[in-house]
Parts: structure tokens; C-alpha cells; sequence
């Protein structure tokens, strides 16, 4: 068994070479804990870089970008990416994931404008309750948020060869 290397993130602990054996798409995601928009007329070079892996390329990020993230960490883990920066278009990339899986992509609403949404990878969920999400532009940053479960729209999978194996091997 490789060392253990646990990481600290708000209210959860990971190990983090787990994630990376099991969960690669998490562990890049992880990796860019704390990178946030910069205020003003500045742009985050990052957040750009996120842009980018979209068809939308946006170059401000004031521009919403949670499903930028989750498109740039998807190709950077060789996963195949919708590389959209919508955030239901991932409602309709994959498959549906009904076991709320660590990792799967989370796709909720955001406002009344049903073609609005937010998406991120979900870290912990509660049966019938809360999910908490680790994503892009939540609170302008990347974190992890906890969303009621009458936001989640619908969950979808992260197909990988290693995912979701030995789930239970997860420390929360």
C-alpha cells in the first residue's frame, strides 16, 4: 500500500495519494484548492486557463467559470471533456450516475433561469440530504460548498479505469 499523505480541506481530510491512485480527475481538482478570480480589471492567468479548455474560450474571469474548471479538469486528467463552459451541458455528457459516487460530476441549479446552472465533483453527500461539492467559482474561488439536495439536477459519471473502486476506502 502506497504511503499515506492526507491533506486537510476545510472540513474534510484526504489522502491525497488515494485520490491520485483511485481518483485522478480529484486529485488535479484538489490541486487547485484556493485559486480565485482577482478583483478588478485583473485576470487570474489560471482561471484563464480554464477558459481555454472550452469552446467558449472567454479571456475575463468575471466571466462564470465552474464548468470551465470542470471541463480543464477532465482534460487534464485524459478524460473525455464536453469542454463546455455551460453548466447543464454536463447533464448530457456521460452517464447518469444514481449512487451519488464519490467524484461523479454534480450538476445543480443557480437562479430561476432554467438554462442556468452550477457543476463540480462531489466530495460527500448525505442520503437524502446534502451534498457538498468541490468546485469551480463558488464564492469566486475554488472550494468546496455544501448545496441542498433539491439543487442537485442530476449526477453523472466519471468513466476512468480506476474509478470507484474499493469506494469504501475513502476517508471522510
Amino acid at each position: 500500500m502506497p504511503k499515506q499523505n492526507f491533506q486537510n480541506f476545510g472540513r474534510f481530510t484526504f489522502d491525497m495519494n488515494l485520490l491520485w491512485e483511485r481518483y485522478p480527475w480529484l486529485s488535479i481538482a484538489f490541486a487547485e484548492y484556493g485559486v480565485k478570480e482577482i478583483p478588478g480589471p485583473a485576470d487570474s492567468k489560471r482561471i484563464l486557463e480554464y477558459h481555454a479548455a472550452t469552446n467558449l474560450k472567454a479571456t475575463d474571469d468575471a466571466v462564470p467559470w465552474c464548468a470551465a474548471f470542470a471541463s480543464w479538469v477532465l482534460v487534464k486528467a485524459g478524460i473525455a471533456s464536453p469542454r463546455t463552459a455551460r453548466a447543464r451541458d454536463f447533464l448530457k455528457w456521460s452517464t447518469p450516475d444514481v449512487g451519488d459516487n464519490f467524484g461523479c460530476i454534480v450538476v445543480l441549479k443557480r437562479g430561476k433561469n432554467p438554462a442556468q446552472g452550477h457543476v463540480g465533483f462531489l466530495v460527500h453527500s448525505l442520503q437524502n440530504g446534502p451534498v457538498w461539492v468541490l468546485g469551480g467559482n463558488q464564492q469566486d474561488a475554488v472550494n468546496i460548498q455544501k448545496f441542498p439536495r433539491n439543487q442537485v439536477i442530476g449526477m453523472r459519471s466519471v468513466i476512468h479505469p480506476r474509478a470507484h473502486e474499493l469506494d469504501d476506502d475513502i476517508p471522510f
